[in-house]
């Protein structure tokens, strides 16, 4: 998008993630909308803010330093959701949902999270009873019910927007994870899905190299990008503006 010279004014991106504080600088300017409670950023916690500034963080045109960072749809507004806190639903994966029914008016929703590690088996025959026990041994309580749910706010999302979700940064395994792999599960989830790996590219322009940060696209090559997400600067928790990590785009898990 800003490579093309959009901004992404009059969008809106959702982003499901953890640990967010809107005091932050990325999210000045903007309209900030959430769903149920957001777990406060803390100085060694704040994924949340981290992609937040990377897709959509404020860029100040009066700022006249040497340094500063913007997302790539700076002008876009926000829709957050903390996928840790579930709040009165009984189950985890009704919160996903709800939270995707709540972020009706965004283009496209951010999962750098996953509810599971697992490798995707493309010879197995998964159900929603498999995959909720899949979630619940991860700390996500769920049973069938709640996924078949959850399948169908996704589902739904795509009548609007993108759904994108980054690939297990777990590079050792073999296929991407479970959790990725829905729409190879459930294939009216095919529309609007987008999976990216993180690849590493370093060297000089025509003699670049390339190393895999994480899981492959593997079975969702159909529906797979790959970009690199490794060491780039980006916000961290609300006192400070710029924060160099070694990857962005790590995908917290509860366990």
């Amino acid at each position: 998008m800003y490579g093309y010279g959009f901004s992404g004014e009059g969008k809106q991106i959702a982003i499901l993630d953890n640990r967010f504080d809107t005091n932050h600088y990325v999210y000045q300017n903007k309209t900030v909308s959430s769903y149920g409670t957001l777990d406060a950023d803390t100085t060694s916690s704040y994924h949340g803010n981290s992609v937040s500034g990377v897709a959509a963080g404020y860029l100040d045109t009066s700022y006249s330093g040497s340094v500063v960072m913007h997302g790539v749809a700076y002008d876009a507004n926000l829709h957050l959701s903390d996928y840790t806190n579930k709040g009165s639903e009984d189950y985890y994966p009704e919160h996903w949902a709800n939270a995707l029914d709540d972020a009706s008016s965004a283009v496209v929703q951010n999962n750098s999270w996953g509810f599971t590690n697992t490798v995707y088996v493309p010879s197995t025959s998964y159900s929603s009873t498999m995959i909720a026990t899949e979630a619940s041994n991860n700390g996500f309580t769920a049973n069938a019910t709640s996924i078949d749910s959850y399948i169908t706010s996704l589902n739904n999302f795509q009548d609007h927007g993108v759904i994108v979700f980054a690939v297990s940064n777990t590079s050792s395994l073999a296929d991407v994870d479970l959790a990725v792999a829905l729409p190879d599960i459930y294939s009216q989830l095919d529309e609007s899905w987008i999976n990216v790996i993180n690849v590493d590219i370093t060297g000089s322009s025509g003699s670049e190299t390339y190393t895999r940060k994480s899981a492959p696209c593997g079975s969702t090559a159909a529906y797979c990008l790959g970009a690199d997400g490794w060491k780039i600067g980006t916000a961290a928790y609300y006192t400070c503006l710029l924060y160099t990590s070694p990857s962005p785009r790590d995908r917290t898990r509860s366990r």
